[in-house]
């Protein structure tokens, strides 16, 4: 079948994690001076502990647009009471 084998070779070969979307992210947060963030686990942190830092910051960085920002954001008390953290 025409164009299975490009699709396949895209499962196969993934981007690496230093050149994902993720890692540019944490990437540009940092050199926008919003937060420093090692690893995954760094960035959930500060993604729950700060939502009102980190949801602006995904807009900018992916380009979200919208007649209005988030003016809300949910807190510590959203998340289930099991919520495994990474």
């Amino acid at each position: 079948m025409a164009g299975m084998g490009d699709a396949t070779m895209l499962l196969d070969r993934p981007p690496g994690a230093a050149r994902s979307e993720m890692a540019r992210f944490v990437a540009g947060l940092s050199a926008n001076g919003r937060v420093e963030v090692a690893d995954y686990k760094q960035l959930w942190t500060w993604s729950v502990d700060r939502p009102e830092e980190f949801w602006p910051a995904l807009w900018d960085f992916f380009g979200v647009r919208s007649p209005a920002r988030p003016v809300t954001f949910p807190t510590r008390s959203w998340r289930y009471p099991r919520c495994l953290t990474p």
